[in-house]
């Protein structure tokens, strides 16, 4: 597989979450990244509309060419426009959210909606990576995983919380757990579990 058509990575940097003005949708503005790469910038005012994208250069019409380009790379299925995508597609509501990342990856969609698709991913990375970085920052984290739950001890000072990581690894140890420590792990790497927990 030549490295242009490996899925491509996406992530967000400066990732700013207006909590407050998210009404019917989360309110941010971000920097898209692809495949460590600077690629336009994101925004959503939080009142359920679609996410905003803007060229750095300023050039809207290229920017969606290019927004299509990754998307083939995710699903070589895109089509430009809405009017190319099948009109008999039935949608089953029962599994809907399995259906869709299925659509996303072989389905006849649009680029755009496989784009979105992914930029939301890594919106949802970064709620769980602010919510998980809240809860560390005063309580010992840890993941079980004999039944994939995420526990926490009570809210303590920093320096308290440091010195029950050893105490909480040893205690759950001698109860026969196999457990990780989120605290001390690279942030990107606890999300990952955090939010693998939740779903």
């Amino acid at each position: 597989m030549t490295s242009k058509n490996k899925q491509p990575v996406i992530t967000l940097r400066g990732f700013k979450n207006l909590e407050r003005a998210s009404i019917d949708s989360t309110c941010f503005e971000a920097t898209v990244v692809v495949d460590d790469k600077k690629f336009c910038l994101a925004s959503d005012d939080g009142w359920g509309g679609e996410t905003h994208y803007e060229a750095f250069d300023g050039y809207r019409n290229k920017l969606y060419g290019r927004i299509f380009e990754v998307a083939k790379r995710f699903n070589p299925n895109v089509v430009e426009k809405y009017d190319d995508k099948p009109k008999t597609d039935t949608v089953p509501w029962d599994d809907f959210e399995e259906w869709h990342a299925q659509q996303m990856i072989d389905g006849v969609v649009t680029g755009q909606e496989v784009f979105d698709h992914y930029v939301g991913e890594a919106i949802s990375n970064e709620l769980y990576k602010v919510d998980l970085k809240k809860a560390m920052s005063r309580r010992v984290v840890w993941l079980d995983r004999g039944d994939s739950c995420i526990y926490q001890t009570k809210s303590v000072k920093a320096a308290t919380r440091n010195r029950w990581i050893p105490q909480v690894e040893e205690r759950e140890a001698g109860r026969g757990k196999d457990i990780v420590i989120l605290n001390n792990l690279p942030i990107d790497e606890a999300v990952t579990l955090y939010r693998n927990s939740a779903s």
